[in-house]
């Protein structure tokens, strides 16, 4: 094409830049408050067998994300992409090889799964409060009726939420903004239910209460398992770096929008398992069988279940509308990197009128509504480990990415420069996670074959990435440097 007005423009104007400072923050916030802290909790004291070892999980996981914002942040990158946009710099050779896998992954196995998850919890607690309880057997039996049910709110929920994400970016902001506000106000009422309640259970913060039944060293999987839970309770607090291009004066505004979004859910977190453990039972399955939906039962406490229960779906609600924003977003970085071959000049571009990634989402939406079809039992379970799982390995690679960069360009200007101990303690930890999977605790037997061995769909995932890299992406460009045809029609500006 000829013409400039014929071109295809990739990168949002000027007066899409609707992130600062406070909604930044907000847009964080509203991601890692959503399912994760109410689901998983119930998860953990199962593997655990220990409220005290639940609580110390979440402050590893706290430290740990607050660790790995400052080694992203001390990457010096300062465009949309996040980790793509990361690796593609610091792996350059061969030819992408590394930023590719992560954006193939990233784009089929792990955004949409995290999405997938925490709409499918959201639609528990939506049917939790329309029909006061559930039973597991019934929605985890694709023969039953509540089994698509369940699958059915999902839909709706990723839908709405979809819709108004695709006819501006400005209104997507300001709902999620008042969402980031209800989950916060929702996750204090939990606090403050919890908390009230020590002097009737004063003896549930002992140190004997707390810790007296935690699983031993030989459950070394357990806990590998639980810290892949505690992460995705906190997953979001890198996904600002997919929106940039939208962030007024990011450098500046990122270094404190991701702190600050990670320091006040980290202390939420924390005060809400306290409150949990104070509140409820160590051996609450006796009395209900599905952990997801454990946190509903606090409102038992003030004769408030139902509300609580939907207040916890507004959460997940939030959470769909962030991961939503930010994994559209990673579609078109991966799209302007030329990695989807063909596809990429549509998949990039944002629409002019509506300053959004209008295809991105559309795209999103149909993959999506796939996934959901799948009948897996214990869905909940095997999309947060099989996601984390993944996620961790590419943690590691960024870690990883960051000492690279500093001995390649050591002259370059790091807008923080985090101490390198640290950044070996994180790459330490990262693999202390992804091998406890390789370990099989004593109760794995009872578990089916896809929730012992998660791990294979991210190996499977990883593979085919790298077979499309090369038959698609590599051998393409192997012999020539030049613009491949299919983006040869693109502006980018």
């Amino acid at each position: 094409m000829s013409e400039r007005n014929d071109a295809i423009h990739i990168n949002p104007s000027s007066s899409s830049k609707v992130l600062g400072i406070f909604s930044g923050m907000l847009l964080n916030v509203n991601l890692m408050i959503g399912s994760g802290i109410y689901a998983t909790p119930g998860q953990i004291m199962v593997l655990t067998q220990s409220g005290g070892m639940t609580l110390v999980l979440y402050i590893f996981g706290f430290f740990y994300v607050m660790l790995g914002n400052y080694v992203y942040f001390g990457s010096t990158i300062s465009e949309s992409g996040g980790e793509q946009t990361y690796l593609e710099k610091a792996f350059p050779n061969p030819k992408k090889m590394v930023a590719y896998i992560f954006s193939f992954s990233s784009v089929v196995l792990v955004k949409p799964i995290s999405i997938i998850s925490i709409s499918t919890a959201g639609s528990q607690y939506i049917y939790y409060a329309i029909n006061n309880g559930y039973s597991k057997y019934a929605i985890e039996n694709m023969q039953n009726i509540e089994f698509w049910e369940i699958r059915f709110i999902a839909f709706g929920i990723i839908s709405i939420v979809t819709i108004y994400h695709l006819f501006s970016n400005k209104v997507a902001v300001w709902i999620n903004q008042i969402l980031a506000v209800i989950k916060v106000s929702t996750l204090l009422a939990v606090v403050i239910i919890g908390l009230t309640k020590i002097k009737d259970h004063p003896e549930r913060l002992s140190f004997n209460y707390l810790f007296s039944n935690a699983r031993e060293i030989k459950y070394y999987n357990n806990y590998a398992s639980s810290m892949l839970k505690v992460l995705f309770a906190f997953s979001g607090w890198n996904f600002l770096y997919y929106s940039l291009d939208e962030m007024r004066n990011p450098r500046r505004k990122l270094r404190i929008s991701n702190p600050a979004s990670v320091l006040i859910v980290g202390i939420l977190y924390c005060l809400a398992i306290l409150a949990l453990i104070i509140t409820i039972p160590i051996d609450f399955m006796k009395y209900f069988d599905d952990p997801v939906i454990m946190s509903a039962k606090l409102g038992n406490e003030i004769g408030l279940e139902i509300a609580i229960a939907i207040l916890i779906a507004i959460s997940c609600f939030g959470a769909v509308g962030s991961g939503i924003w930010c994994s559209s977003r990673l579609i078109a970085s991966v799209a302007k990197a030329g990695f989807i071959p063909v596809f990429s000049p549509v998949l990039r571009k944002f629409d002019e009128k509506w300053n959004t990634p209008f295809n991105a989402l559309i795209f999103q939406w149909c993959y999506l509504t796939m996934i959901l079809c799948i009948p897996l039992n214990n869905v909940y379970d095997v999309l947060v480990n099989t996601a984390q799982n993944t996620n961790i390995i590419f943690y590691f690679m960024c870690a990883i990415g960051l000492l690279v960069l500093r001995k390649t360009e050591p002259e370059r200007r790091h807008p923080f420069r985090i101490n390198i101990s640290w950044v070996y303690f994180f790459i330490l930890f990262s693999l202390a996670i992804f091998v406890g999977a390789f370990f099989p605790s004593p109760d794995t037997k009872s578990r089916n074959f896809i929730e012992r061995y998660y791990y294979i769909i991210t190996y499977t995932i990883i593979l085919f990435g790298l077979s499309c890299w090369y038959l698609i992406y590599y051998l393409p460009r192997r012999n020539s440097i030049s613009t491949p045809p299919e983006m040869s029609n693109v502006v980018i500006g």
